[in-house]
């Protein structure tokens, strides 16, 4: 378990609204209006309550019970709770998902953050005042955002856009160094109030409006309430809303966002509760905090404001549109419009932040408890890496095209992923028992019983069937912008390499945790240890002579199958990139290729030399994963991008030889090493444990 000094809330209220902060977001006050609006109002808050009880509740009551029992065993991140629920190898390395997701959301959040209080900012000094012409405000945010051309903010680096997007990163950097309790807690202990504040001042001006323009008597308040709840808003019948497939998968969207569960941040916070703390109670409050800010707060200013005004057609818009084009047009044509506009934004900043401040607090507690990092170190380190992340958004900025695609990828696929993994482990590994048990303890309130039946066997099939359902409408498109795009190409690699990174570490957290757990049952200096003795030549002959499977199995399949699958998939990636675009950058891209290709056949000439050396081992196997992790994603990548560019009688074979080349040597060393190689590190272990002189107290 982790040595590192544990870390809890200083109250309840504390935690609730925490987590409460971390849920609410952007999505609350932007995209659950638009998507409401959308699917005409009424008939999309069946498919939103549904997803709700059935996946949204019970997924935030597991993840408040596993992070729970994980964090009275030591551990506070996804890994190492992972580890302890579930006694599998795969199971921390399952665990990645709830550190890439979070960190890479945070890379652009911030971003968007910045745009939230730089446009504060512009209503307080009045640079806002475009008057009534709504293609103003689409050339202010175009401009201000540099949605028109790459790395467009760069051309002033002194410009307002990169001013407030410091002082964002700035601001989350001290309040997440400054701790749990000093830092997130204190700061969301005013932030939630002042948020509730500003948004309760703004829905008071839009119930207020009345009718502004008496000649449309049809554009008020109470229409512009029943656009959102009314179950006839549309020209269409309920029963063929209802049977829209999209709306239910962009409903248990929604939720999956703005509860936050699948992010990996619940299960995080909630490994700071004590023992005895109650988290039925405060698990249910937080869910119930965020639906009042998302549908008594957000939903009720942002449609009925754009409809009063702009009718029907005005509160229909992408979540960004809605947002920063159609209400700033909106507070134009209001009374006191200038402070509703700057209390809007500064509301939608303090949303952010309190988002934000939470996405890096997941791989902060890993770093922590996996690798031994301070506080300090460990925030610092993440906040670079996220602020590398966020100039990569920055850079490509065209149509938001880098922010698009980590969006889709981490922020919808890896979180429904990370769901249904937790639900798994939840219902089937952990068990709704123990589950039960651990939400009983210390609780103000009792979990209904039901809860057990839902979470193992309803939310596992509803998650399948939205995610295979949305998969399949989607997930093509986006493989098709990978040929289209170099801004979706370099953010796809560059989320390669941060999850090859995690991975990485998770390979050494969990042999720090390992040994840990090992020191932990050897018998302390008190009692009596009686071992024989033996010769050092022994000890050497055997470590310096590895098990013959393993020699081999490097040989002839890891160091082989991981050369094809890297030197093919870094070839297709330098052709997809370079090619066509520059003579001189593809030369140099053939150039790299060739010579990665050559360094790694010194590798493997050098491994099979380095192997029959005992001081070597540790490295060989280091340096074997290094290139594995590197591998693996690529050439799945590979496989992904060729079957739906080339026809399907060649892509499909290429697809199931790209997912061979790493699926093979897994299942061969797996079976071909698993014995031989445990028994000689178990003979190597006892053989040095020998050596140990007999102690007494």
């Amino acid at each position: 378990m982790s040595k590192q000094s544990p870390e809890n809330w200083s109250s309840k209220i504390g935690v609730i609204l925490a987590v409460t902060g971390s849920a609410v977001g952007l999505g609350n006050f932007l995209r659950f209006p638009g998507l409401a609006a959308k699917y005409d109002g009424g008939a999309f808050m069946i498919p939103y309550f549904i997803a709700l009880l059935l996946i949204g509740l019970p997924l935030a009551w597991a993840e408040w019970a596993m992070g729970r029992y994980g964090g009275t065993r030591g551990f506070h991140s996804a890994p190492g709770i992972f580890r302890v629920l579930w006694k599998n190898p795969a199971a921390p390395y399952l665990g990645v998902l709830g550190l890439i997701v979070p960190v890479v959301i945070y890379m652009y959040y911030v971003f968007i953050e910045s745009w939230c209080l730089g446009y504060a900012w512009h209503y307080l000094t009045g640079a806002l005042d475009l008057g009534r012409d709504p293609e103003a405000y689409k050339t202010f945010f175009g401009n201000y955002v540099g949605i028109g051309a790459d790395a467009s903010i760069f051309s002033n680096i002194f410009g307002a856009p990169l001013i407030f997007l410091v002082i964002c990163i700035a601001l989350n950097f001290i309040l997440i160094n400054r701790g749990l309790t000093r830092g997130i807690e204190l700061f969301c202990l005013w932030a939630m109030p002042a948020l509730a504040v500003c948004a309760v001042l703004v829905l008071i001006r839009v119930l207020t409006l009345g009718t502004p323009d008496p000649s449309k008597p049809e554009l008020n308040v109470l229409n512009g309430l029943g656009q959102m709840w009314n179950l006839d808003a549309g020209n269409k019948s309920l029963w063929e809303q209802l049977a829209n497939g999209k709306m239910w998968m962009e409903a248990a969207g929604q939720i999956f966002f703005s509860l936050s569960v699948g992010f990996g941040v619940i299960i995080t916070y909630a490994s700071y509760m004590r023992r005895n703390d109650d988290i039925a109670l405060s698990s249910t409050t937080a869910v119930a905090g965020n639906e009042f800010f998302e549908v008594s707060l957000g939903g009720m200013i942002t449609v009925p404001a754009a409809f009063v005004f702009l009718g029907a057609a005005g509160a229909v818009g992408g979540t960004f549109a809605l947002g920063f084009n159609t209400l700033p047009l909106v507070f134009e044509q209001m009374l006191f419009g200038r402070v509703i506009g700057f209390l809007w934004f500064f509301l939608l900043f303090l949303a952010a932040i309190t988002s934000s401040i939470s996405m890096l607090q997941p791989a902060v507690a890993f770093l922590q408890e996996g690798l031994g990092l301070n506080r300090g170190r460990a925030v610092a380190l993440l906040c670079g890496v996220g602020t590398l992340g966020t100039l990569l958004i920055v850079w490509f900025s065209k149509d938001l095209a880098a922010m698009d695609t980590l969006d889709f990828w981490v922020g919808t696929f890896c979180i429904y992923i990370l769901a249904c993994a937790q639900t798994f482990i939840f219902g089937w590994i952990f068990g709704t028992k123990r589950g039960l048990e651990e939400l009983d303890r210390g609780a103000d309130i009792r979990i209904p019983r039901l809860f057990a039946f839902v979470i193992k066997y309803i939310s596992p099939v509803y998650l399948l069937i939205v995610f295979v359902a949305w998969a399949w409408q989607d997930v093509g498109s986006r493989l098709d912008d990978f040929s289209e795009s170099a801004a979706v190409r370099w953010s796809l690699l560059f989320l390669a390499v941060a999850v090859s990174l995690f991975i990485f570490c998770i390979r050494f957290a969990v042999r720090h945790w390992d040994r840990q757990e090992e020191q932990a049952r050897r018998p302390s200096d008190r009692e009596v240890v009686i071992r024989p003795t033996v010769n050092n030549e022994a000890l050497d002959r055997l470590v310096s002579n590895p098990p013959q499977s393993l020699l081999s199995a490097n040989r002839w399949i890891l160091t082989p199958f991981y050369l094809v699958c890297a030197s093919v998939a870094l070839i297709w990636f330098a052709a997809m990139i370079f090619i066509g675009e520059s003579p001189l950058l593809s030369a140099l891209a053939i150039f790299g290729v060739g010579f990665f290709v050559v360094s790694f056949f010194i590798l493997h000439f050098l491994v099979n030399k380095m192997m029959a050396g005992a001081n070597w081992s540790r490295i060989v196997f280091i340096v074997l994963d290094v290139w594995g992790l590197l591998g693996v994603p690529a050439s799945l990548f590979y496989g992904f991008v060729a079957i739906r560019m080339l026809p399907t009688s060649v892509g499909l074979p290429l697809f199931l030889l790209s997912a061979a080349t790493f699926l093979i040597p897994i299942v061969r060393l797996h079976f071909l090493c698993r014995q031989d190689t445990g028994n000689w590190f178990t003979r190597v272990r006892l053989l040095r444990e020998s050596q140990i002189m007999d102690t007494t107290s």
